[in-house]
């Protein structure tokens, strides 16, 4: 099987948003859509609220619980599959509205515009591996039950 799946990819892009977390936490990028617009304080609110360039915690856990949803065969594994199309989603409006935060920011808009490239090139990453684990799923062979 190939390793660019669905779970790799999310799991991958949760490591990495903690990563950015850290450098907006050193850089003082604070979130500009829907906050308000104040740097959080300490490293661990930088984590749970989210910056300008990364998501908060509870997008990330979500990240993953849907990789491991992802990784089951049957229906628990299209489920995965669909909610990752929905991150997706919520990546590409988050990261947009970063971009496109209302005067005045206080983070550089060009970090801002960042973001939002950024979040839509993995938005589509988190796409195609969907469409490559539908395409596997597929190609499985079914297996029935023999009847007792």
């Amino acid at each position: 099987m190939s390793r660019f799946q669905v779970p790799v990819v999310l799991w991958g892009i949760a490591g990495f948003q903690i990563v950015l977390a850290l450098i907006a936490s050193v850089a003082g990028w604070p979130a500009q859509l829907s906050t308000d617009r104040t740097s959080p304080v300490g490293l661990i609110e930088w984590l749970v609220e989210g910056s300008a360039v990364s998501a908060p915690l509870v997008f990330l856990a979500g990240m993953v619980v849907v990789g491991v949803m992802a990784l089951r065969p049957g229906a628990l594994g299209l489920v995965g599959d669909a909610l990752a199309i929905a991150i997706a989603g919520v990546t590409v409006i988050a990261s947009l509205g970063e971009s496109f935060a209302s005067d005045p920011v206080t983070t550089p808009r060009v970090v801002l515009v960042a973001s939002g490239i950024l979040g839509s090139l993995l938005a589509l990453l988190i796409v195609v591996a969907v469409i490559h684990d539908l395409r596997l799923r597929r190609a499985r062979p079914h297996r029935h039950n023999p009847a007792p």
